[in-house]
């Protein structure tokens, strides 16, 4: 079957401390190709425990879970020593199975995790990429096209069993008559790196409106395959899309820090927030609430915990305003929360979180 470079399933039936090998049997590996060095099976890294809970959706969130319980021994990941980088997906249809007919745009992601383990050096850090792809079209990287939205979630060892949310910038705006919105969230390659990292997804086996898929080039998997085809039947990941339909026209928006790095100059830019008036640049450390504190705008709420300003451009005519601002190498590695207010609407952008 390949010798060396053939990818076996890794499997444990139960042990929290030990890791198993189970060849897979020769028909499933011919039916998806695992002629590779690395394996496709479930963690063997639980501890039995299962967290059963409803899916938590507000009247625009969006999920294919019956259930958001994460049930022990379901996450799939490519493996060789450690977990490599898998693609996790999941595509929505937006108008036939949500009900959703304006404009949707996707303002977080949350996400299941079974087992988060920190690579020496590297953390567990996940990409999560928001993408269109045309109705009917063919379920491939190339008909995704480059993602409307992309974050990264640095993962802190400590989220096994649990849902983590991924704060999207705002920028993925699906138009669900002619697009479908897919989430696909990335593991790192852990494997590669040698840095005794893992990832698996958080899953159970309580039903799905739609199925899951996987990719994983290190598998033999470069595009997206539904979990089923791959030997696990079942298998629903959990995920929850909080996001906002319609609105009546474009969202005020924070775009990501540009180039979002120390030792340089780096921009933030506003759009669609009102022409030639005061939008104010707000940052802070964390999640939570801060009181504006302006009369003008009582009662409205950063959602950054101590919340504090460092500028007050004016926008131009069409509604955009930036600021640059010297990033030192005293703040290298840092990571901080962005977002803006628009002080004529009181209106608050989407919250941008960058590392630098």
């Amino acid at each position: 079957m390949g010798g060396e470079n053939y990818r076996r399933l890794v499997f444990n039936p139960g042990e929290p401390t030990m890791k198993k090998v189970l060849i897979l049997v020769s028909s499933i590996v011919l039916s998806i190709g695992l002629v590779h060095a690395q394996s496709l099976g479930p963690s063997g890294f639980g501890q039995g425990q299962s967290v059963f809970a409803p899916c938590p959706l507000g009247p625009d969130d969006i999920t294919q879970s019956f259930d958001c319980s994460i049930e022990p021994f379901t996450g799939i990941a490519c493996n060789g020593t450690f977990t490599t980088d898998t693609h996790n997906l999941r595509r929505f249809f937006l108008t036939a199975d949500h009900g959703i007919i304006d404009d949707y745009t996707v303002d977080e992601v949350q996400f299941g995790v079974e087992v988060d383990d920190l690579g020496a050096g590297v953390g567990n850090p996940i990409t999560v990429n928001v993408h269109a792809i045309p109705i009917g079209a063919a379920f491939t990287f190339a008909n995704m096209g480059a993602p409307l939205d992309s974050v990264v979630v640095e993962l802190d060892g400590n989220t096994d069993f649990t849902i983590v949310t991924a704060v999207m910038n705002g920028t993925a705006v699906i138009d669900p008559a002619t697009d479908d919105l897919v989430v696909d969230y990335v593991s790192f390659d852990h494997n590669d790196a040698l840095s005794g990292g893992n990832f698996f997804p958080g899953a159970n086996m309580l039903g799905e409106t739609q199925e899951t898929y996987l990719a994983a080039d290190d598998c033999g998997i470069p595009e997206p395959v539904t979990l089923a085809d791959l030997g696990f039947p079942g298998t629903a990941y959990v995920v929850i899309v909080n996001g906002t339909e319609g609105g009546g026209g474009p969202e005020f928006t924070l775009l990501p820090v540009d180039p979002g790095q120390a030792l340089t100059a780096n921009t933030w830019t506003t759009l669609d927030g009102t022409p030639d008036r005061r939008h104010i640049f707000f940052f802070g450390e964390s999640a939570g609430t801060t009181p504006v504190g302006l009369a003008v705008c009582a009662g409205t709420d950063m959602d950054i915990d101590a919340a504090l300003t460092f500028a007050s451009p004016v926008a131009d005519g069409a509604g955009s305003a930036s600021t640059t601002q010297d990033v030192g190498p005293g703040l290298a590695g840092s990571t901080f929360l962005f977002q803006a207010l628009d002080l004529f609407t009181c209106e608050t952008s989407n919250v941008v979180t960058e590392t630098f």
